[in-house]
């Protein structure tokens, strides 16, 4: 057990606490001496204006929680989601060490998106076509392996 650890209150953003992840997460933080608080995007209510920014019930979630894990973000409306990442956004402006941070989630949700962020850095990736219907006109599918509808590669 470490010092730096012992005490130490780390939340995990999850949507099933019982999940095998969280289990996992709760063991080792445990194991640790950190003691896991889990809960979901729909238990913290944000304020602008005024304090705390980030509360659950009592708990300050700036004050109180030294890390958030976060798993996954879940489905949404679009409005959800967005809000979803515009808290933990907000919540790592606002100096909170968040694990599997909002740009990282951005980044790899969307397949489409990473893969074209692989090749604009050069990296090999293999040849995708994405459109929203598979009958575009405009596209031609000789030579492909493999084809994707968008909603394919989302999460």
């Amino acid at each position: 057990m470490s010092q730096k650890t012992r005490g130490m209150k780390v939340g995990i953003l999850t949507r099933n606490e019982e999940s095998w992840c969280s289990m996992q997460l709760k063991g080792s933080l445990i194991k640790y001496g950190a003691s896991p608080i889990c809960f979901r995007f729909r238990d913290l209510v944000a304020k602008v204006g005024f304090k705390p920014e980030f509360s659950m019930g009592e708990t300050d979630v700036l004050a109180d929680l030294r890390a958030i894990i976060v798993r996954p973000i879940g489905r949404g409306s679009l409005e959800e989601i967005i809000f979803r990442m515009d808290l933990l956004h907000r919540l790592k402006r606002l100096g909170m060490y968040i694990l599997n941070p909002p740009s990282a989630i951005e980044r790899s949700a969307d397949k489409y998106y990473a893969l074209s962020l692989l090749e604009e850095e050069g990296l090999p990736v293999p040849r995708t076509v994405v459109a929203e219907s598979a009958e575009p006109p405009s596209l031609s599918w000789a030579g492909m392996s493999s084809l994707s509808r968008s909603s394919d590669l989302e999460g």
